[in-house]
C-alpha cells in the first residue's frame, strides 16, 4: 500500500468562480477533513423489539487547516474577508499521489478565522475553519 506524504498537498480557492484556477493559500502548515458523517434517521415501530434505523443524508462536514500567519499576506486578508463579507466559495485539495495528483473539490465557506501565538520564539499561525456544503467531488489529474 503506498504512503503518501502530507508534505505538497495543496489547499486552493477558486477566488474567481470559474471553476478553472485555484490559488493556493499560503503559508498552509496542516490540514484535517474534510470530516464526511452519514446521520441515522429513527425508524421505531410499536412492534420493534429494539429501535430500527436507517442511514440519514451525507454531511461533508469541514475542513480546517493551519498555516503562518502573516496580517498583510494578501492570502490571508482574502481569507479575513470571507468572514466579513460570506460568500460560498469552491475549494480544491490537491493530493500529491503518485503517478498523478488526486484533487478534492467541494463548495464551503469560512466559518473562523483564529489568529493565536505562543511564546515568544514560536511563529504567529492562524487555524481557518471551512464549512462544506454539497459533494465532494474526487478526480484526479489527466
Amino acid at each position: 500500500m503506498p504512503e503518501y506524504l502530507a508534505q505538497n498537498t495543496v489547499l486552493g480557492v477558486d477566488k474567481l468562480g470559474t471553476g478553472v484556477t485555484w490559488t493556493p493559500i499560503s503559508y498552509a502548515e496542516s490540514f484535517d477533513g474534510p470530516s464526511n458523517t452519514v446521520g441515522s434517521v429513527e425508524k421505531t415501530k410499536l412492534s420493534s423489539q429494539t429501535k430500527e434505523y436507517r442511514p440519514g443524508l451525507p454531511d461533508p462536514g469541514e475542513l480546517s487547516f493551519s498555516l503562518q500567519y502573516d496580517p498583510a499576506d494578501t492570502e490571508a486578508v482574502y481569507l479575513r474577508g470571507l468572514l466579513s463579507a460570506p460568500a460560498i466559495k469552491s475549494w480544491r485539495l490537491t493530493y500529491p499521489t503518485l503517478p498523478k495528483a488526486t484533487f478534492d473539490t467541494f463548495d464551503g465557506f469560512l466559518t473562523a478565522f483564529s489568529p493565536g501565538g505562543g511564546k515568544a520564539d514560536e511563529i504567529i499561525t492562524a487555524k481557518v475553519t471551512i464549512k462544506l456544503t454539497g459533494l465532494i467531488v474526487t478526480t484526479t489529474a489527466p
